[in-house]
């Protein structure tokens, strides 16, 4: 939280300072140069989570990989086994586990957001 702090207060002091000068800022047509100036400090404070969102991002993505190829195996082999072999509770368990699976998947995913903001 303190880096976050450190990256957003010059964005905020150059946010209030152009606020305040607008008139001055466009009777010199300075425009560009404080929307170039103003990218520039938007970037540095994004930068520091740009990397926390990638590395979550390619994680969710190789944990659904899994997720799914377990889920399509374990379906696979219910329907291929034979009449009989399997008890008809494994069914309802494995429907009330990928029911189970995606909301802990939901709830890892919005309290990473939430730690993000």
């Amino acid at each position: 939280m303190r880096i976050s702090g450190t990256t957003k207060a010059p964005l905020m002091n150059f946010t209030a300072e152009t606020y305040l000068g607008v008139v001055s800022i466009r009777a010199f047509n300075m425009a560009d140069r404080f929307f170039k100036n103003y990218l520039n400090l938007v970037d540095t404070d994004a930068a520091m989570f740009f990397h926390s969102y990638a590395g979550i991002e390619w994680l969710i993505l190789r944990i659904e990989v899994l997720q799914n190829l377990t889920f399509f195996t374990a379906a696979l082999l219910l329907v291929l086994l034979p009449k009989g072999y399997v008890a008809p509770g494994i069914v309802i368990c494995y429907t009330k586990l990928a029911n189970i699976t995606y909301a802990c998947f939901v709830h890892i995913f919005e309290c990473f957001h939430a730690d993000n903001l």
